[in-house]
């Protein structure tokens, strides 16, 4: 027994779909352009750092008294307690960006062109260039940009830091506080822009998908209470290609073809090669049948970069399981009547193979929604560290200060909440965390709290004089420690 001509031609993907490949990391952020900002934002920092210790470190009696009030945190003119609140909303920023900038190429796969449909086209090139973009670059475009640009403009005219953040520092210890304000300001707008630009792209991506006849798919992966937007911990569940291996395995033995075995043993091949040589135990081997002729091609060789060829394997895998889907079971169509819901034992083979198409997508909506949270996890920690540094100190304009911040907090608050309200409220989103489109359950209110409770806290608490007493209490004695 050979393998014949038409199973041959079916492992072979058309290059079709292909064509348009999705950029690279060093395509959407030039080397050099990261080189030169690392080391024009260094110098800056340095330079700061300079200005800083030739200000204050003199034998000057100003200066002798700035540091003695630097010993008392709580008094309320120490001017190291903004200062620092800002440089850690500039730390996050740049410590958030550097980690996507590490590793979010690694978990790319080839499948956003795929021909999911003969009528219903899809091309999802432009949703996954603008995600990457977002997240590896600025915004996606112009018009976000300039959008971004004018906001940040005018809430620095709003404000008028020059006049607004007046203190009885040393000219140069006030424009140092001007300075770095205005750059964790800066960071603050970007990545709530970023963060809602994702999610108009993401949206889209969504928006097709339920179009799809692959839309049934993802009610047979694994369901959670919730997407990791409103989680503080991810589950493990996302290993993407192990879960593929599971069900490339489950496919063959319902359909033991030669075709299925050929893509068994080209997945196992290249999932042993990502393995530590310690563990690399697996041997595949071609069966042979009675005379000594292979039942099909042996297992690719492995190159040098295991895991692109581990990513070239699934993109393969992907595009011939989506023609042959295309050809013999989506065409079918489906009635969406209860009795559909119970496959049948000859469907179940299109069934493992729809879940393998279906889990590259539900990997990386996954780890998109896992980018927004980190994103929106930021946006609390320095909205929270940005109001401790305008109520740590003794500022003249107090009540401008605490009208503005309102504002902004507002502004902020009302976008983050539009968005993961419709994050909950996707039909796509819906089948994956087991939740009926289009509602909000009283766990997603339960569950923003988290998200809302540490800026709420800050804002009452500079009203309120009972929460800032009792917020006093807890945190003058860790003052009083520093002295």
């Amino acid at each position: 027994m050979s393998t014949t001509k038409a199973d041959k031609l079916s492992l072979e993907p058309s290059s079709k779909p292909y064509e348009e490949k999705a950029p690279t990391a060093d395509e959407i952020l030039r080397p050099q352009a990261l080189w030169w900002s690392s080391v024009a934002g260094a110098a800056i920092m340095v330079l700061a750092g300079a200005v800083w210790g030739w200000t204050t470190m003199g034998n000057r009696f100003d200066n002798a008294f700035l540091h003695f009030r630097n010993l008392s945190l709580s008094s309320g003119v120490a001017p190291t307690l903004p200062l620092a609140s800002l440089l850690l909303v500039l730390y996050f920023g740049v410590w958030g960006y550097l980690r996507r900038l590490d590793y979010w190429e690694h978990r790319y796969v080839d499948m956003f062109t795929l021909e999911l449909d003969p009528v219903i086209r899809q091309d999802f090139s432009t949703e996954i260039k603008g995600i990457d973009l977002c997240l590896l670059g600025r915004l996606e475009n112009l018009p976000w940009n300039v959008a971004f640009g004018l906001v940040f403009v005018s809430s620095i005219l709003a404000f008028r830091p020059w006049t607004t953040l007046d203190m009885i520092e040393r000219p140069v210890v006030a424009r140092l506080a001007l300075f770095f304000f205005c750059l964790a300001l800066l960071s603050l707008w970007m990545n709530w822009f970023r963060f809602l630009n994702i999610w108009v792209r993401l949206r889209k991506i969504l928006d097709h998908l339920e179009n799809l006849p692959l839309r049934t798919a993802f009610q047979r992966l694994t369901q959670e209470t919730s997407l990791p937007i409103l989680q503080w911990s991810s589950s493990q569940n996302c290993f993407l290609l192990r879960q593929v291996l599971d069900r490339v395995r489950a496919m063959t033995k319902a359909d033991p073809s030669n075709v299925n075995k050929q893509l068994e043993a080209n997945f196992e091949a290249r999932i042993d090669a990502l393995m530590p040589k310690k563990t690399r135990t697996l041997e595949v081997v071609a069966p042979m049948a009675v005379g000594g002729t292979p039942l099909f091609s042996p297992a690719p060789t492995i190159s040098d970069d295991p895991l692109r060829d581990a990513r070239q394997e699934m993109t393969n895998l992907t595009t011939t399981l989506s023609s042959r889907l295309n050809k013999e079971f989506w065409n079918r169509g489906s009635s969406s009547a209860e009795n559909e819901k119970r496959p049948k034992p000859a469907d179940m083979k299109y069934l493992l193979a729809e879940d393998i198409v279906a889990l590259p997508f539900y990997a990386y909506i996954r780890k998109v929604i896992l980018e927004l949270r980190n994103i929106l996890f930021f946006l609390g920690i320095s909205i929270s560290l940005l109001f401790c540094a305008l109520h740590t100190y003794a500022f003249r304009a107090d009540q401008a200060i605490d009208w503005w911040f309102f504002g902004l907090f507002i502004t902020m608050g009302l976008g983050v909440v539009a968005v993961v309200a419709q994050v909950e409220r996707n039909a796509l989103v819906s089948r994956l965390s087991d939740k009926t489109a289009g509602e909000l359950g009283g766990s997603f209110y339960l569950q923003l709290l988290k998200y809302g409770t540490v800026p709420l806290l800050t804002i009452f608490g500079s009203q309120v004089p009972f929460i800032s007493n009792v917020v006093l209490k807890w945190v003058q004695p860790a003052l009083e420690a520093l002295h």
